[in-house]
Protein backbone atom coordinates (compact mmCIF):
# COMPACT_ATOMS: atom_id res chain seq x y z
CA UNK A 1 0.00 0.00 0.00
CA UNK A 2 1.60 3.45 -0.82
CA UNK A 3 2.02 6.06 1.62
CA UNK A 4 1.30 9.86 0.81
CA UNK A 5 3.20 11.66 2.39
CA UNK A 6 2.79 15.90 3.00
CA UNK A 7 5.11 16.30 -0.32
CA UNK A 8 3.06 13.99 -2.10
CA UNK A 9 -0.67 15.40 -1.63
CA UNK A 10 1.09 18.71 -2.21
CA UNK A 11 2.34 18.30 -5.53
CA UNK A 12 -0.72 16.87 -6.26
CA UNK A 13 -2.89 19.99 -5.48
CA UNK A 14 -0.17 22.13 -7.68
CA UNK A 15 -0.59 19.64 -10.65
CA UNK A 16 -4.42 20.08 -9.91
CA UNK A 17 -4.26 23.96 -10.12
CA UNK A 18 -2.02 23.35 -12.58
CA UNK A 19 -5.10 21.53 -14.92
CA UNK A 20 -6.76 24.32 -13.87
CA UNK A 21 -4.96 27.44 -14.44
CA UNK A 22 -4.34 25.64 -18.01
CA UNK A 23 -7.92 25.23 -18.73
CA UNK A 24 -8.74 28.67 -18.01
CA UNK A 25 -6.76 29.76 -20.05
CA UNK A 26 -7.45 28.33 -23.28
CA UNK A 27 -11.29 28.31 -22.52
CA UNK A 28 -11.73 31.70 -21.70
CA UNK A 29 -10.76 33.36 -25.27
CA UNK A 30 -12.76 30.48 -27.10
CA UNK A 31 -15.65 31.60 -24.89
CA UNK A 32 -15.38 34.90 -26.90
CA UNK A 33 -14.29 33.71 -30.17
CA UNK A 34 -18.35 31.88 -30.02
CA UNK A 35 -19.73 35.13 -28.72
CA UNK A 36 -17.98 36.74 -31.64
CA UNK A 37 -18.83 34.54 -34.41
CA UNK A 38 -22.64 34.25 -32.76
CA UNK A 39 -22.49 38.09 -32.83
CA UNK A 40 -21.73 38.42 -36.45
CA UNK A 41 -24.25 35.77 -37.40
CA UNK A 42 -27.22 37.46 -35.42
CA UNK A 43 -26.17 40.61 -37.65
CA UNK A 44 -25.75 39.25 -40.84
CA UNK A 45 -29.70 37.81 -39.99
CA UNK A 46 -30.70 41.41 -38.92
CA UNK A 47 -28.74 42.88 -42.17
CA UNK A 48 -30.89 40.31 -44.47
CA UNK A 49 -33.97 41.55 -42.89
CA UNK A 50 -32.95 45.06 -43.04
CA UNK A 51 -32.44 44.03 -46.98
CA UNK A 52 -35.81 42.44 -47.27
CA UNK A 53 -38.18 44.85 -46.03
CA UNK A 54 -35.50 48.13 -47.18
CA UNK A 55 -35.72 46.59 -50.28
CA UNK A 56 -39.54 48.15 -50.93
CA UNK A 57 -38.14 51.16 -49.60
CA UNK A 58 -34.87 50.76 -51.83
CA UNK A 59 -32.51 50.82 -49.00
CA UNK A 60 -30.27 47.87 -49.02
CA UNK A 61 -26.87 47.36 -47.44
CA UNK A 62 -23.89 44.62 -48.55
CA UNK A 63 -23.84 41.93 -46.31
CA UNK A 64 -20.41 40.89 -45.60
CA UNK A 65 -18.05 39.99 -43.08
CA UNK A 66 -17.70 43.31 -41.70
CA UNK A 67 -20.94 44.74 -41.49
CA UNK A 68 -21.92 41.71 -40.10
CA UNK A 69 -19.72 42.18 -37.40
CA UNK A 70 -20.72 45.49 -36.89
CA UNK A 71 -23.95 45.00 -36.38
CA UNK A 72 -23.47 41.88 -34.62
CA UNK A 73 -21.81 44.42 -31.75
CA UNK A 74 -23.66 47.48 -32.55
CA UNK A 75 -26.92 46.22 -33.23
CA UNK A 76 -29.99 48.03 -34.79
CA UNK A 77 -27.99 51.58 -34.10
CA UNK A 78 -25.24 50.46 -36.11
CA UNK A 79 -27.68 49.29 -38.72
CA UNK A 80 -28.61 53.29 -38.84
CA UNK A 81 -24.99 54.04 -38.46
CA UNK A 82 -23.92 51.75 -41.75
CA UNK A 83 -26.65 53.58 -43.52
CA UNK A 84 -26.02 56.89 -42.85
CA UNK A 85 -22.43 56.56 -43.56
CA UNK A 86 -23.42 54.41 -46.83
CA UNK A 87 -25.26 57.95 -47.82
CA UNK A 88 -22.93 60.13 -46.97
CA UNK A 89 -20.35 58.82 -48.92
CA UNK A 90 -22.45 58.47 -51.93
CA UNK A 91 -23.41 54.98 -51.91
Amino acid sequence: MPVLDIYSIGAYMFGLFLVYVCAWVFIKPLKWLLKAALNSLFGGALLLIVNLIGGFAGLSMGINIVTATIVGFGGVPAVIMLFIIKFMTGG
